[in-house]
């Protein structure tokens, strides 16, 4: 991500998180901040893709909504430092933990992707060598 778009993501945060924190909060208190952070992650990882479909915040809803209908998602408690309130959420802190959160899953998505890669190529040489 270049330093422009960097600047435009960092803009999206500051105008939307506690918001986006506080409406999930309403329905959603024990996962509004870490179903926030998932969806705002997700749009740090796509930002050049979510700039270009024109609606961020809309990105962000649908990551956690999909988070919302996950069964293996729900069964994941909230992070410890959950706050009570969401006007006690530190934005700078939480924008680190967004772009620390999409930078370990862009890694464990590499990896997934190498290993199965791996594995692919394994099986085609098993094959190959019978």
């Amino acid at each position: 991500m270049n330093t422009a778009q960097l600047d435009r993501f960092d803009r999206f945060f500051d105008g939307h998180y506690q918001a986006m924190v506080a409406e999930i909060a309403d329905s959603d208190p024990s996962g509004a901040l870490r179903r926030t952070r998932a969806g705002f992650a997700s749009a740090y990882r796509f930002w050049g893709k979510v700039e270009d479909d024109g609606d961020p915040v809309e990105w962000v809803r649908r990551v956690i909504a999909e988070d919302r209908h996950s069964p293996t998602r729900n069964a994941v408690p909230g992070p410890v430092d959950e706050p009570r309130t969401p006007a006690s959420v530190d934005s700078n802190a939480e924008r680190h933990r967004v772009v620390a959160l999409a930078r370990r899953q862009r890694v464990a998505a590499g990896v997934v992707l190498g290993a199965g890669a791996l594995v692919a190529i394994g099986a085609e040489l098993f094959v190959a060598h019978r």
